[in-house]
């Protein structure tokens, strides 16, 4: 009987184990984030994020991103000069796949869009948020569908001129806490 409970325990151990490392709830859980995320460009340039989000879903989200070094070595794939670009594997309208991980959250009850100095989550049609980040380095656009709706998550707070300096097609070479 003993065999058989100690066999019992173990079974429940390594099925707890087990799902425990796949459940994609950790991005709801309550999150401390370690400082700033500093961006390192190709060109040798830098800037830095202060993530001011309250929302435990996409904070936990974003150490998930960075943590897992999802941000390193991609490119930034859109930009409207002197405003803001955007980074991430950018996801296609209207497919049922994406390129690279999101959360769902209820974006109408979120803050508004990020705006000049800010950064963002890209917010798509089906409702799922990321894993784009907006950096709204410059003026803010008057017209605004010509940016991507977009969840403000934090500030930028030193390297505008870096972001302002970066063409489509750059390299963010890595994403890091410091």
């Amino acid at each position: 009987m003993k065999s058989l409970l100690s066999t019992l325990a173990l079974a429940v151990a390594l099925a707890l184990a087990a799902c425990n490392g796949m459940a994609p709830e950790v991005f709801n859980q309550p999150t401390t984030l370690p400082g700033e995320v500093v961006l390192e460009m190709e060109n040798g340039q830098t800037a830095t994020l202060r993530i001011t989000s309250q929302n435990p879903a996409l904070t936990g989200f974003i150490k998930a991103m960075v943590g897992r070094g999802y941000y390193n070595d991609q490119y930034f794939y859109d930009q409207t000069p002197g405003s803001f670009v955007l980074v991430g594997k950018a996801r296609l309208s209207g497919r049922p796949t994406v390129a690279g991980p999101y959360i769902k959250i209820d974006a109408k009850n979120q803050p508004d869009s990020a705006g000049t100095g800010e950064v963002g989550m890209v917010v798509h049609v089906d409702g799922t948020v990321g894993p784009e980040l907006i950096l709204r380095y410059g003026f803010m656009l008057r017209d605004r569908d010509l940016q991507p709706q977009n969840i403000a998550v934090g500030r930028i707070t030193s390297g505008k001129s870096a972001l302002g300096a970066l063409h489509k097609g750059d390299k963010l070479t890595r994403a890091f806490f410091r």
